[in-house]
């Protein structure tokens, strides 16, 4: 009986001498067995037809494994263009290689017998692998880990090198004693945090000095090799001379304006003595104001200093000039202040009228008439110091006090001639001192007493205010009075004196006339 064998065409070649059938012994006489392989891809006719062979057993029909194949995996082209074209492969679970897909497509649901060239396994005996076409390649996935492990290492190995460099032990010169550190005491605030070095943190204060938060400011004052320093998280080096001292107080932020303003309390010059007391100054002086962004306090520093409030006092002369100040008080004042207009107007005479504010606004046409007459028209105060000032002295007052009597009595006048009202003054009483010059400085240029009292305010009668009016001389300021009272014996005094005067050579001037020619 012949014995069958599958085999793989390429297993055995046909016709090799030193393939010898199994049994035969060569040095046998009997003529060697020959073997016939059937090819089970013949026609079952074609194995049948072959002469002097017996009859050979059929194979049964194996049918073919079933295979799940996977969706295509496309392969990306190569970069340059070739005429060649990629396959494209699916991966066969069964076979557990990758095939092309035109076989595959073939291999679902063939059968042994269908002719499609695909070789079923036999029973018992594992599938053999198909050969994958040119082109189709397993992807590598073993590269990438090996790439991924050693960026690990390399970081690793980084990170490890630095780390030694920054704490490492490192020996340095703290505050002229040699000192080892490492760790996190290689910087300034790794030294303040351990406790190595304790210095005093200084305070952080308002633009005025005063503290805002106590040991808000620097945290300590450092030197690095003789250099100050304040970035505290500096890398200390071997051989690097440290010296830390307590902390500098730190002052919040801040705005400044530069400008120019009446000094709050001006220095006041007095010098001479007369009826003439005139103001200069105080002259402006330049601020620099700071002001605290947290809390808000304000520090001026004087940039210019005021040259301060000179007042000079003297009496006017006239260099040989006839020239004599009337000047009238406590007005205006009912029937008095008209007649005394008369008498000036009749001997062309010119005066000053030093008015009570409060009294203007019921005597509106008097005061209009002192202006149409050229009459100088200054205020006496609003209501002759009265209240706190018992009605004879303003330095008695506030502050606050002083300027309403000087600004409402200038007011007053105003609101009837419609013209800035004189800042020629005189005070009760002829009362001041250095304080109300100050306060009241930049409100008057002059304050005026007189050089000849007439006393007509005591009523001393006519005759005695008349004798004491002839003794006017060149620059005189004679002080009476056109209101306050009954002044019957001032009219009578003046219509006898002014005519005598006249005829003297003496002209009769404002104030400032006067001032102007004094001078």
């Amino acid at each position: 009986m012949t014995e069958t064998k599958h085999h793989n065409e390429s297993s055995r070649r046909p016709g090799n001498p030193k393939e010898e059938a199994p049994g035969w012994n060569p040095s046998s006489s009997r003529p060697r067995p020959r073997i016939q392989i059937a090819d089970p891809l013949a026609p079952a006719s074609e194995s049948a037809a072959a002469p002097n062979t017996p009859p050979v057993a059929k194979t049964p029909s194996v049918p073919a494994p079933q295979r799940r194949m996977l969706p295509s995996i496309e392969v990306e082209p190569p970069a340059e263009p070739s005429s060649k074209p990629v396959p494209t492969c699916v991966f066969d679970q069964t076979q557990h290689v990758r095939i092309p897909q035109q076989n595959a497509t073939q291999a679902q649901g063939a059968s042994p017998s269908s002719g499609n060239g695909v070789i079923p396994p036999h029973k018992g005996q594992a599938p053999t692998p198909s050969m994958p076409e040119p082109g189709c390649k397993r992807r590598a996935p073993k590269a990438i880990a090996i790439l991924a492990l050693v960026a690990v290492l390399v970081a690793g190995c980084g990170f490890g090198v630095h780390q030694w460099y920054v704490s490492h032990p490192v020996d340095i010169t703290l505050d002229g004693a040699p000192t080892t550190i490492e760790g996190s005491q290689r910087t300034i605030q790794g030294l303040i945090d351990a406790g190595t070095v304790t210095p005093t943190p200084g305070n952080h204060l308002a633009v005025d000095g005063s503290v805002l938060k106590q040991g808000g400011g620097e945290a300590a004052s450092v030197k690095l090799n003789g250099q100050a320093t304040s970035d505290f998280a500096t890398l200390l080096m071997d051989g690097d001379t440290i010296e830390v001292t307590n902390g500098k107080d730190t002052t919040e932020e801040s705005t400044e304006e530069t400008k120019t303003t009446k000094p709050a309390k001006a220095d006041v010059k007095l010098t001479g003595t007369g009826a003439i007391h005139a103001l200069s100054g105080p002259s402006e002086e330049t601020v620099k104001v700071v002001t605290g962004k947290e809390s808000g306090l304000t520090q001026t520093t004087v940039l210019k200093k005021s040259s301060g409030l000179s007042v000079k006092r003297y009496n006017a002369d006239t260099k040989g000039k006839k020239m004599i100040a009337l000047t009238f008080d406590d007005g205006p004042w009912p029937t008095t202040t008209d007649e005394i207009l008369d008498i000036l107007s009749s001997n062309g005479a010119k005066a000053t009228f030093f008015t009570i504010g409060k009294q203007i606004p019921n005597h509106t046409s008097s005061v209009k008439r002192m202006k149409d007459d050229g009459h100088q028209i200054c205020t006496h105060t609003y209501d002759h110091a009265s209240g706190s000032g018992r009605g004879v002295n303003i330095t008695y007052m506030t502050k606050a006090e002083q300027r309403a009597e000087i600004e409402k009595g200038m007011k007053a006048i105003e609101d009837v001639t419609g013209d800035k009202a004189s800042k020629v003054v005189r005070l009760p009483g002829g009362n001041v001192n250095e304080e109300t010059y100050r306060n009241l400085s930049d409100l008057i240029t002059a304050e005026i007493n007189w050089s000849i009292d007439t006393e007509d305010w005591s009523r001393p009668g006519a005759d005695a205010i008349y004798q004491r009016l002839k003794n006017a001389s060149a620059g005189s300021i004679i002080l009476m009075h056109d209101g306050g009272g009954d002044r019957s014996q001032t009219v009578a005094a003046l219509k006898k004196a002014l005519p005598e005067l006249k005829a003297q050579g003496y002209s009769f001037v404002t104030m400032d006339e006067l001032l102007k020619n004094a001078q």
